[in-house]
């Protein structure tokens, strides 16, 4: 009996790496339905200076929770197509289009979240708005440059499913001129404010800065491989970017709570910590 169109395909139908790529999908979007609730209670349990920036990590997995809903709904039809169709090449190429497809909806959460990450690495230093408000129109500016170009090289495809190298190249190139006006910002214009942070917020500072340097490289290797490596099963782009989202929005947010509640142990001692009233009622 093929349940296929009523229910979840299984791997027997799709194989199991599509199965797990869409694992990784609901996982993803799981966790930062999870990142949502928790940054959004955190209120009480950091300083008043690092609650924006607790706020502003609740939205992003909020928006990044939603996106990924509508992304593994997307795949979970693209199961059911490939569970009744023949092995090969036909069901390759239908992975390869639905890549492209599906991935839109990362990008149009990624022109809202991805400046929303760099604007909650400024807050972390708690530097006044007025001391950056230069820099960081210039870097949120670029960011979302990056972005929306990005967006226009990804569309880059013919009607049946055939990437344009060239055009999508181009894009590509000047997509990357906004990432490295992002980077150089963040490492020239914030890395003197580090001096005047706590150790842990100028730690949690640090983490986001290399984060934007390192496990932001994932995207652009989500952008290149379907032009150079076209043969390639494309989910395994799709677990790439679900990890990858992960720790940048989830990871990352958690590093900021740590230093966050770090700094707010040292301003209130053990006995005037809700969370640590809860764990030793005595010392209340």
């Amino acid at each position: 009996m093929n349940l296929a169109g009523d229910f979840l395909s299984t791997a027997g139908h799709v194989g199991m790496l599509a199965q797990f790529t869409y694992y990784t999908m609901v996982v993803t979007a799981l966790a930062f339905f999870g990142g949502f609730v928790f940054f959004l209670t955190a209120h009480s349990r950091v300083v008043p200076e690092h609650r924006g920036a607790m706020a502003l990590h609740a939205i992003i997995c909020g928006i990044a929770g939603l996106s990924y809903f509508k992304i593994q709904n997307d795949f979970s039809h693209l199961l059911q197509v490939l569970a009744g169709t023949p092995t090969g090449g036909e069901r390759l190429s239908l992975i390869h289009e639905a890549y492209v497809a599906i991935g839109q909806f990362r990008y149009m959460d990624w022109t809202v979240t991805t400046p929303l990450l760099l604007l909650a690495a400024v807050l972390t230093l708690r530097v006044r708005t007025r001391q950056v408000i230069g820099p960081v129109i210039v870097m949120l500016l670029a960011d979302v440059f990056m972005i929306a170009t990005g967006f226009i090289g990804n569309n880059q495809i013919t009607a049946d499913g055939t990437i344009l190298a060239g055009p999508r190249l181009v894009w590509g190139t000047v997509s990357t001129l906004g990432y490295l006006v992002v980077v150089y910002v963040l490492f020239t214009q914030f890395r003197k404010y580090q001096r005047a942070a706590h150790d842990e917020e100028a730690n949690a500072f640090k983490w986001a800065a290399l984060a934007t340097v390192t496990t932001w490289g994932v995207y652009p290797l989500g952008y290149l491989v379907p032009v150079f490596f076209s043969g390639t099963d494309y989910n395994w782009l799709h677990i790439a970017f679900s990890v990858g989202d992960v720790i940048n929005k989830v990871g990352i947010g958690v590093i900021a709570y740590w230093a966050a509640a770090a700094v707010y142990e040292k301003r209130h001692p053990s006995q005037d910590n809700p969370a640590a009233r809860e764990e030793h009622p005595q010392a209340g």
